[in-house]
């Protein structure tokens, strides 16, 4: 994260840069494997230098631009993820 700014908790946006540490850390925890041929793929994936959210509807779009709802906590307990997330494009949870 570079900078957060907005002019309430309904506008925020988080401004990002994708940098060599976060794609290391990527590889490690998601592709289970840290490789110059990983962090070099991962450096190239074009991302948005900025999410945005609006917090009291628990939506937000990420670096990407799909933009998501959070519905709540998962039911799964061995996922990775705290919350359910509505993808808004596709409806998928």
């Amino acid at each position: 994260m570079v900078s957060i700014g907005g002019t309430d908790i309904a506008q925020v946006v988080i401004h990002t840069k994708h940098m060599r540490d976060d794609t290391i850390g990527f590889c490690r925890d998601y592709v289970q494997k840290v490789t110059p041929a990983c962090v070099q793929e991962e450096l190239a994936v074009r991302l948005n230098d900025e999410i945005a959210a609006n917090c009291p509807r628990g939506d937000f779009a990420d670096c990407r631009g799909n933009r998501y709802r959070k519905m709540g906590p998962s039911w799964d307990k061995d996922s990775m993820t705290k919350y359910v997330l509505n993808n808004l494009a596709s409806r998928d949870c």
